[in-house]
């Protein structure tokens, strides 16, 4: 009897120890599975949102304007080279290596040993056939690149020349950061790369497309990626958040890490509420914002209107009100003294200095003829009313409140603006095919102040009212400015480039093609309780927020879990109701939540099967 209730007693001991032993190992492989890399905790699934962002459509066409986030399609599709406005380097990304001829001719290195998703090796006719097929659908030409090439070729696997039709020095940035490479193999066979949705994207990118519905999507980690052990994350998951405010709100819920978007007031709203974690990053290196009239619209077409409306307008509520002081005015010749201080003509600025006038602008339109009319609206000499529709995206809340300070200070000399809130999608349309009067835009910057000055100036990238411009929205048209911004492309030397820049400068200031307000900052606000390694003042290795795809590629690619949320790293994504639309089934090489689930069931009803033998055993002891 002794020896029974002790063979009873020793089966107990050893099926309660093994339940804890069960126990203890389900937390000890979750975490080693999450230690990877060099201590780096791996794994988990990261969500993201932004203000004014889907819904969507399942496009993932990285040449189109409508397709899903601009910024985190990069996630799929990668450039050759990356650059970080942060530093202002530029970096080998698929291309390892450039080398310039007399600025006529770009060889380029290709990454080997890279992988598009799907298993076929990335080569450098891939490349070639990228820069092709802009130069056969002119419409995929964003940034102009095939007006100054006159071929591409892949001369072997490894090698990439660029032949320039001109002296083109600066299109290095355009042709490396700016064209993302897509599949010679995929794409050779699309009909119409323009109208081409890619609804399951080929790349060779941190991530690939796991699941699609119009109000979120889902990227799982690309297990073939040519950086070993990167990305650390297995998911990231992009919220829709149709305005600022909900996305405020979607980062307050915790549940978020990355909101890059304006909020008003973040040391009180976000910082002080947990300072350790909670923080934003909006450095001063992102150009400038401009308000921007259709300069083909009559009369704004006439300079002399546009420096009457610039005196009009005062910036400083634009910065202090609509901006929450994050963005100081900028001066009115094209350039962020703040960003670029070297490349100032401080005369220049002086002389087109439009500092808030309301009298000067009364006193300019009535020299040119400008009466008010009964309801004490500005008409031209020829009787056309200044009533102008500004076309912003809705969920932009603070350039909705700059357009709304705007509509009052231009109230005050006789100008009627009338406000139009669109989707971010429509608002693009709408600028590029010039169907507006005002609108606001940012510069678009690079290394150097070519590239804003270019983004604004050059009319080869402008189009006629009704079609599609590339740049240069407000189409403005100035022949000594496309003969500077040449002379800038033929050149190496800076102390040249500089003297460029103060004509360009004069230019600007006397022309007025847009009106600057306010210095552009990346709008970056993390949580980084649970996942780190975001970029930050100590860590500039990205910008704050990327709307540059590759930005985007190098954040998503670096961050990982902290260490004491290792048990995190085996919880993927909920896909939303079955009803939604999933664009791709999840793939084998995809990381599988199924896998994680099957052990941790099986190794929980291992537990219970133990505890219940222990119990029944126990029973019978005291039976």
């Amino acid at each position: 009897m002794r020896q029974k209730r002790a063979w009873r007693n020793g089966i107990l001991l050893v099926s309660l120890m093994l339940a804890m032993a069960a126990l203890l190992g389900l937390n000890s492989v979750s975490t080693a599975l999450a230690q990877s890399n060099s201590g780096v905790t791996t794994g988990g699934t990261v969500y993201v949102s932004g203000g004014g962002i889907g819904p969507w459509t399942d496009n993932f066409n990285p040449f189109s304007p409508t397709a899903v986030d601009p910024a985190t399609i990069g996630l799929l599709y990668q450039t050759l080279i990356y650059w970080n406005p942060s530093n202002g380097t530029l970096n080998p990304w698929l291309a390892t290596g450039w080398t310039f001829n007399n600025a006529t001719t770009l060889t380029m290195s290709i990454r080997q040993g890279v992988k598009w998703n799907d298993g076929v090796a990335f080569t450098a006719q891939d490349v070639a056939f990228t820069f092709n097929l802009l130069k056969q659908y002119p419409a995929l030409d964003t940034y102009g690149v095939w007006s100054v090439l006159s071929s591409v070729t892949a001369p072997n696997n490894n090698t990439v020349v660029f032949t320039f039709s001109k002296p083109a020095a600066p299109y290095l940035f355009y042709i490396g950061y700016y064209v993302p490479i897509v599949p010679e193999h995929i794409w050779s066979s699309v009909s119409n790369p323009v109208t081409y949705t890619n609804s399951q994207p080929v790349a060779t990118g941190p991530f690939k497309l796991y699941y699609f519905s119009p109000s979120e999507y889902i990227l799982s980690k690309n297990t073939d990626y040519w950086l070993p052990g990167k990305p650390y994350v297995n998911y990231v998951v992009v919220v829709d958040a149709p305005s600022n405010t909900q996305a405020l709100a979607n980062l307050e819920s915790g549940k978020f890490s990355y909101v890059p978007m304006f909020a008003s007031n973040l040391n009180n709203t976000w910082v002080k509420s947990d300072p350790t974690y909670h923080y934003y990053w909006f450095p001063p290196i992102a150009g400038y914002q401009y308000f921007m009239p259709n300069d083909q619209m009559y009369p704004l077409n006439n300079p002399e209107v546009r420096q009457a409306i610039a005196y009009a307008i005062n910036n400083t509520p634009i910065d202090t009100i609509a901006e929450s002081g994050y963005m100081p005015p900028v001066d009115s010749i094209g350039i962020n003294q703040y960003e670029w201080p070297t490349w100032v003509n401080s005369t220049v600025a002086a002389q087109y200095n439009y500092s808030t006038n309301v009298a000067k602008a009364e006193s300019m339109f009535s020299s040119m003829g400008f009466t008010k009319n009964s309801n004490g609206i500005l008409q031209t000499p020829n009787g056309t009313v200044m009533s102008f529709n500004y076309v912003i995206p809705s969920g932009y809340t603070d350039w909705v409140s700059a357009a709304q300070q705007l509509k009052t200070q231009l109230a005050a000399v006789g100008i009627q603006i009338n406000i139009v809130g669109v989707s971010t999608s429509q608002w693009t349309t709408d600028v590029q095919d010039g169907d507006y009067g005002f609108s606001m835009e940012e510069a678009v910057n690079g290394p150097t102040p070519f590239y804003e000055y270019n983004s604004i100036m050059n009319s080869a990238l402008t189009a006629p009212i009704g079609s599609t411009a590339t740049g240069d929205w407000e189409r403005f048209y100035n022949s000594t400015a496309n003969q500077l911004l040449q002379s800038w492309f033929s050149t190496t030397s800076n102390t040249q480039a500089q003297i460029y820049a103060s004509k360009l400068e004069a230019i600007f200031g006397q022309q007025m093609p847009v009106i600057p307000d306010v210095a552009r900052v990346p709008f970056g606000i993390f949580n980084s309780t649970v996942f780190t390694g975001w970029p930050s003042p100590s860590n500039p290795y990205a910008s704050s927020e990327p709307w540059q795809a590759e930005g985007m590629d190098v954040i998503f690619q670096s961050i990982h879990l902290r260490p004491q949320y290792a048990a995190l790293a085996t919880v993927a994504p909920v896909i939303p109701s079955a009803s939604a639309t999933s664009s791709t089934s999840p793939s084998s090489s995809s990381p599988s939540p199924s896998n994680t689930t099957t052990y941790v069931i099986v190794a929980v009803v291992v537990v219970i099967v133990i505890i219940i033998i222990a119990a029944v055993l126990l029973m019978r002891r005291r039976t």
